[in-house]
């Protein structure tokens, strides 16, 4: 089931090699991008926020790895939710 993917993907992420832990960011940077974008898809605000802030507890998980691409989720996240 999808929750469980998503808290998954959450315990499983201080876990991950170092590569993969730059992509798992980087993937989540261009999702909030998507997801809160001009071409967003049509999920209301509520989907939106959820989002939001189960990529932000992703990357919670993580920090450290890379703070420049930390830094730019952060202001990616912030924006999106501006945004949204």
């Amino acid at each position: 089931p999808k929750e469980v993917r998503k808290a998954n993907q959450i315990e499983s992420a201080p876990n991950l090699s170092f590569e993969a832990k730059l992509i798992r960011v980087a993937d989540k940077i261009c999702n909030i991008q998507d997801v809160c974008g001009l071409d967003a898809p049509d999920w209301d605000y509520e989907r939106k926020y959820e989002y939001l802030e189960w990529a932000k507890a992703v990357v919670d998980q993580i920090t450290g790895t890379h703070e420049g691409l930390e830094n730019m989720f952060y202001d990616e996240h912030r924006w999106g939710r501006l945004k949204i």
